[in-house]
């Protein structure tokens, strides 16, 4: 495995440049490459991607677009006349660029993978939960008098699938809840309530994502507030973090731990300014994994169910990065990010 590093820079007028030869890199061609890049910035990272895929489509053998965070699902429906359905467009220019497969991790809806399908039918979508490895940083906490709720109703069914994970046995009793949200505008934390028996429970708030934190901040004073929550944890997915005056949002907040992914860098800013409110989890051993599979078409095309799964995850994903390390690759694979 060669992994090259970041091939992209700008000229001077802000546009984006894509060199591979800066990289020195003599296994190009021929290669299966896997690029790994959040689309987050939104229109920066997604035009660096599509231009290091397009850059790669004439020498590479396969090209793989490792996408952790997809920066236009939310803008999935329109919702006013003359709205453009966006996450449509960016679908288009990205899977029209001779992407061979693409992977997500936790899009805002599942539908998303649909948009991909029906512009390019042939194209191969993988869509990954970090779930398992919520669910391993989760289920080691102290869950006798806990309830896991989602922020509002589109969650709940996310929620629901951590919930049932989470076993009826060494004392744990933990409740189910559901949020609701009426608001006016996509950044508008609007009116949060909360349904479920809160009372003296450790609350922990499921979100995909992390944006402004007005929605996680007033569903939290609501759990503590009107509900009587003995504490609240905010889980989000991916933290978008849109400035660093969400962080100092949370920090200042009474959520007590924020617990989030890898699947977007967080600056070395936002960081300071949460503290020790932060704790992150990596998911680069669930990205890793399906890569693997992926370069040895080991279930290519065929689903990555036991991915989703945390028996899955500590028993196999876990150990791959020491493990692949030792292990010799039959064939050239390259890995840009």
């Amino acid at each position: 495995v060669d992994y090259w590093g970041n091939p992209c820079g700008k000229f001077v007028d802000g546009e984006t440049r894509v060199d591979f030869k800066k990289l020195k890199s003599k296994k190009l061609h021929g290669a299966n490459v896997h690029i790994v890049q959040p689309t987050q910035s939104p229109d920066s990272n997604l035009m660096e991607l599509q231009l290091m895929i397009s850059g790669l489509r004439d020498s590479a053998h396969h090209i793989t677009g490792v996408v952790p965070y997809d920066g236009y699902a939310r803008q999935d429906r329109k919702s006013a006349p003359l709205e453009p359905i966006s996450i449509v467009e960016t679908a288009r220019n990205l899977a029209n660029t001779g992407v061979d497969d693409l992977v997500f991790m936790d899009l805002h809806v599942q539908q998303i993978i649909g948009i991909y399908k029906a512009i390019r039918p042939r194209l191969h979508v993988d869509h990954l939960y970090a779930r398992p490895v919520i669910l391993d940083w989760l289920l080691r906490q102290d869950l006798s008098k806990a309830i896991i709720s989602s922020v509002d109703s589109g969650g709940a069914k996310w929620v629901e699938s951590y919930w049932e994970r989470t076993p009826v046995n060494g004392g744990n009793d933990v409740n189910f809840g559901i949020g609701y949200k009426n608001r006016k505008t996509p950044d508008d934390p609007g009116v949060v309530k909360l349904f479920g028996d809160f009372a003296g429970r450790n609350t922990y708030l499921v979100d995909d994502m992390v944006s402004t934190g007005g929605s996680s901040v007033a569903a939290t004073d609501t759990a503590l507030d009107e509900m009587g929550a003995a504490t609240v944890d905010l889980i989000a997915i991916h933290p978008v973090i849109a400035t660093l005056g969400v962080a100092e949002r949370i920090a200042n907040s009474r959520v007590r731990r924020f617990i989030t992914t890898d699947s977007i860098p967080i600056s070395d800013d936002a960081r300071a300014i949460l503290g020790s409110k932060l704790v992150e989890i990596s998911v680069a051993a669930l990205l890793a994994a399906l890569i693997r599979r992926l370069d040895n078409n080991d279930g290519a095309g065929e689903g990555q169910g036991g991915l989703f799964e945390l028996d899955t995850y500590r028993q196999d994903i876990i150990t791959l990065p020491g493990n692949d390390r030792r292990r010799q690759v039959a064939k050239t694979t390259a890995l840009v990010q």
